[in-house]
């Protein structure tokens, strides 16, 4: 375990590792072949930081820059990023550790000839740094993308994250807040940083007629449409906001729920609506790929999550000018203020969540006002321009040789033929 001085080495120095054969330090040569980045992610799932990697890979392929993405074979990640034109793989890696996993990312990056690895989440950052270390040695970069609450116990697997986090180039936090909270426990390096999730502004600031959303989805055109886009799972509280439903029934009658996600909770949710009385006000919509179309029918967006990163959903909603109500938790905070951007409740209390909508949707000036001012704080700041911008900086630090402008202008960029997430 470092000390803290030892902790507060500058990347550079943390880079002299290689002698000790450490996968994450030594850099590599000049190369005269395009920039080749490995992008790892083990949830092969269509979520938050599935669609990070995403964002990232197309601004850096519109670099010139070659990318891969690897992820568990059985999701839909992989045909997402080939509809993107991005070149995507397989590799087998289990809930807990997969040597075949390992194996097959270390023939990866051989094969590739990788310049740079960037793993998303813990495992991956588990499978990548064994595969580095046992294989090709080229700069690893770690991204947490969720305020995971075992990161912050003392269980084995907290000490196994720690041990990793102290052999990465770089870590990557999605907010300030998350950032923060890694640094707190021992054994994270001072030089984690922190880069703002983004996302592609466009389809949200053309938003279609509230009207016209509502028939495309089979939504009732006069009824008061507060809505959630997130997958059904324990962590995003949909129990909390039918319950806070059933707290408004009475007070806003034309009130209903239109929850867009697929999950495992969807049939115990199911039956808790019907439980409740609530089954005729709860619209079950399922996987929504046009989410600005979701957001336009929409009067007010609510995440009940109980922990989160920086969540893309609530950026979205912002983006597309909608009120939006949140709890306080994780990094949701930092563009989801009180009385400035819109509201901001207790996790897990149902009161919380109907005293806070029932707010937003019975005041609509107020309403507009924060959604305002919410929509011109994500536009600014919260493009995936400026979110790859950053990222591009970090690997620039780390092997300037390869990743900085200069060094990419002997190559054309890629652009062509490439869906593009950029604005």
């Amino acid at each position: 375990m470092k000390d803290d001085g030892q902790k507060g080495k500058d990347s550079s120095t943390e880079r002299k590792r290689a002698s000790s054969h450490d996968p994450a330090s030594t850099q590599v040569p000049m190369t005269r072949h395009r920039p080749k980045i490995l992008h790892l992610v083990t949830e092969p799932v269509l979520g938050g930081a599935q669609e990070i990697v995403c964002s990232l890979a197309c601004q850096q392929r519109r670099r010139g820059i070659d990318v891969t993405v690897v992820t568990s074979p059985g999701g839909p990640l992989l045909e997402r990023v080939k509809e993107l034109g991005l070149e995507g793989e397989s590799a087998t890696m289990a809930t807990g550790l997969s040597l075949r996993g390992v194996a097959k990312i270390q023939q990866i990056v051989k094969e590739r000839k990788i310049d740079l690895l960037h793993a998303h989440g813990a495992r991956a950052s588990l499978h990548a740094f064994l595969a580095l270390r046992l294989g090709r040695k080229v700069p690893l970069v770690g991204h947490v993308h969720l305020f995971d609450r075992w990161r912050f116990d003392n269980s084995w697997r907290a000490r196994v994250d720690g041990f990793i986090a102290r052999r990465l180039d770089r870590i990557i936090a999605c907010s300030e807040r998350l950032r923060a909270a890694l640094l707190e426990r021992q054994g994270y390096p001072s030089s984690t940083v922190s880069v703002p999730n983004g996302i592609r502004l466009e389809p949200f600031l053309a938003r279609l007629g509230k009207e016209q959303a509502r028939k495309m989805l089979g939504l009732p055109e006069d009824a008061v449409i507060a809505g959630v886009c997130a997958r059904l799972e324990p962590q995003k509280g949909h129990r909390f906001l039918i319950d806070a439903l059933g707290l408004l029934s009475e007070r806003l009658p034309k009130l209903i729920l239109a929850v867009a996600g697929t999950g495992s909770l969807r049939k115990k949710l199911e039956l808790k609506t019907e439980s409740l009385g609530l089954g005729s006000r709860v619209h079950w919509l399922g996987f929504q790929k046009e989410v600005p179309t979701l957001l336009a029918a929409l009067d007010l967006f609510v995440l009940p999550s109980l922990y989160e990163g920086l969540p893309l959903a609530v950026i979205e909603a912002m983006a597309a000018g909608l009120p939006v109500v949140a709890t306080e938790v994780s990094g949701t905070p930092e563009i989801v203020r009180p009385n400035q951007t819109g509201w901001l409740v207790k996790a897990g209390s149902p009161e919380a969540l109907a005293r806070a909508m029932e707010e937003a949707l019975t005041d609509p000036m107020q309403a507009q006002r924060l959604a305002s001012a919410g929509h011109r704080l994500v536009t600014k700041t919260h493009s995936v321009a400026a979110m790859e911008n950053r990222v591009f900086q970090i690997y620039s630090e780390l092997t300037p040789e390869i990743f900085s402008t200069g060094a990419l202008e002997t190559f054309p960029t890629a652009a062509s033929g490439v869906a593009s997430t950029s604005e």
